[in-house]
């Protein structure tokens, strides 16, 4: 894993909201200023407690593509709070691996430390942006003290299963367009942007689809005038009709 690199730390805003979905506002906070720039979406939803607790151990840290945050069968270090970017949690069985989650900064990585539990996947990071982390002393300290902290991080783990449960259903009764469709979406919201650097192979990967497959499914949305499709790059062109071609599986 590449050293990530460390910055000052700011102050978590004084009134934190609960987490919200994606494209709503949270009318507690400033809205003068970009979602993306206030930060994680479960930070901003702890309250003074909670956060009392945990501000004066979060480091501001560099997310790099490729990073390994979690691993298999490997006591965490470091509780994550996405900022920006996004990192993947993949599952594996023997050489087959395959993607089971994005989390972005509506959640975290590294919960297996809540749960005092080995993690079962491995969590890389798919897209670079930056992150708070949290060391795993200073969770278990702040979890002793805090038992509202506690069940605030435990909500975020609910929200995270629910994603899952969802995404399970899209790959097992799901289309390739379906699927392509909801996650290409997810990860626009995550990264807050309308361009995504990916490539077909990538996308392959982490949908457990063949190449051609995605390739088909690609020209499909194409076609609907959902995305346009540049070298390495694809371009969300119209929210609405990706997320009418996800269907129920918009996550």
């Amino acid at each position: 894993m590449t050293d990530a690199t460390e910055h000052s730390v700011p102050r978590l805003p004084e009134r934190p909201c609960a987490p919200v979905p994606f494209g709503q506002q949270c009318e507690t906070l400033a809205s003068s200023r970009p979602e993306i720039e206030r930060g994680n979406m479960l930070l901003q939803g702890l309250d003074a407690a909670g956060r009392a607790a945990i501000e004066p151990h979060l480091e501001q840290t560099s997310l790099v593509a490729g990073d390994i945050l979690e691993e298999a069968d490997q006591r965490a270090s470091f509780l994550y709070f996405p900022i920006e970017g996004a990192v993947s949690i993949e599952a594996a069985a023997g050489m087959e691996r395959i993607q089971v989650a994005l989390v972005g900064r509506e959640g975290m990585v590294g919960t297996s430390l809540l749960l005092d539990a080995m993690p079962f996947n491995r969590a890389v990071v798919q897209f670079p942006g930056s992150a708070w982390r949290l060391p795993a002393g200073a969770l278990a300290k702040g979890l002793e003290e805090s038992r509202d902290l506690h069940r605030q991080l435990l909500h975020g783990i609910n929200g995270f299963l629910a994603r899952l449960s969802l995404m399970a259903l899209a790959y097992g009764r799901g289309t390739i367009e379906q699927r392509l469709a909801g996650w290409l979406l997810a990860a626009a919201e995550r990264l807050d942007t309308d361009w995504l650097s990916i490539t077909h192979d990538t996308l392959s990967q982490v949908l457990g689809a063949r190449r051609a497959s995605v390739t088909v499914a690609l020209h499909m949305l194409e076609g609907k005038q959902a995305l346009r499709r540049e070298r390495s790059r694809i371009r969300i062109l119209n929210n609405e009709k990706l997320a009418l071609a996800a269907g129920p599986y918009s996550t």
